[in-house]
């Protein structure tokens, strides 16, 4: 099974001078939805190198790695052995209208256009990391797909400007199934890799083609989008008896907001003790001060190189961070 990270380097002076003029020539405040521009969407941590060294420590029967990234992103001098992918090889005949692409939400609609991609193949965000040991058996059973549930239930009902685009994008997803396969309580999937599989996108773009099309042309999250890895696909996988309940992995997201420095310390402290099976770390605030907090912590976790890494890195810190450092 291959591996697919979306990732972007907001310190790019290309990619940011594309984002402001894109922010100004097609934001509509009364389309996209005002968390769809902020700072902590885009900021990097240099997480990347880690995320792969958890993948070749606790995943060792994956095949390839592709690292799907924009049209400006210069390759980072240290990386090896990984395919990169550029956002016009898979947005292909709607390169040209929709692209640059600020939207998360879009760029997942046309991962599974990667050239020989694996069926099926797992995605991870560039801030989820692997923290045990995980068998080829916990995410594939009988050919059918593992979804990892959260106890929060989705939301539904008509999207509203003033929600988070995630939000929006849930209720959008729960009209289309409801449609296809009648109403039930669906909750939302914890923040783990998902797995996609390129013949059920087929699918998904040829039954709900409006939807994504509209989604794909989104150059920022919008009310009408759909969210198709953490919703619209597993969901439909579920439906169509192509997808398990996942129970047996524990997962855990991490908000790093150092507004609120010891207790966010003290949570991270606990996890370079004894990390779950997939975590995700949330950066709430975007600051310089997580920045270094984040890279600390994963230096901890992650102290080995990896063979997609050409350059040693040094530890910043030689160990755990101490809740009450630099109350």
């Amino acid at each position: 099974m291959d591996v697919v990270i979306t990732y972007v380097d907001f310190t790019n002076i290309n990619w940011r001078e594309a984002y402001e003029t894109t922010i100004k020539e097609k934001y509509v405040p009364t389309i996209h939805t005002s968390d769809s521009i902020g700072r902590t969407r885009f900021v990097n941590h240099g997480e990347i190198r880690f995320l792969l060294r958890s993948i070749e420590k606790y995943i060792p029967w994956v095949r390839n790695i592709y690292l799907v990234v924009d049209d400006y992103l210069e390759k980072p001098a240290w990386l090896t052995g990984v395919n990169i992918i550029r956002h016009k090889e898979i947005f292909q005949e709607y390169a040209d209208s929709c692209l640059p692409t600020f939207n998360s939400q879009a760029i997942e609609t046309v991962l599974h256009r990667i050239k020989d991609i694996s069926e099926p193949f797992l995605y991870f965000n560039d801030d989820m990391f692997v923290g045990k040991t995980i068998e080829y058996e916990n995410m594939i059973k009988d050919t059918k797909m593992a979804l990892i549930p959260s106890d929060c239930k989705s939301k539904v009902g008509k999207p509203k400007i003033e929600e988070i685009g995630f939000r929006c994008a849930w209720k959008n997803v729960n009209r289309l199934l409801d449609k296809r396969f009648g109403k039930c309580v669906r909750y939302k999937l914890e923040h783990a890799p998902y797995i996609i599989s390129p013949k059920l996108m087929n699918k998904i773009w040829a039954e709900f083609h409006t939807d994504m099309e509209k989604t794909i042309q989104s150059r920022f999250r919008a009310i009408y989008d759909v969210n198709v890895s953490p919703a619209l696909h597993p969901y439909y996988a579920l439906h169509t008896d192509e997808g398990f309940i996942q129970k047996n992995l524990e997962v855990k997201t991490f908000y790093l907001d150092l507004k609120y420095k010891k207790e966010t310390l003290k949570k991270l402290n606990e996890l370079t003790e004894s990390a779950p099976h997939f975590f995700c770390l949330e950066d709430e605030d975007g600051g310089n001060e997580s920045d270094n907090t984040i890279r600390r912590i994963l230096e901890i976790i992650y102290p080995t190189i990896s063979k997609y890494e050409c350059l040693e890195m040094p530890l910043l810190i030689p160990s755990p961070l101490s809740p009450n450092e630099q109350d």
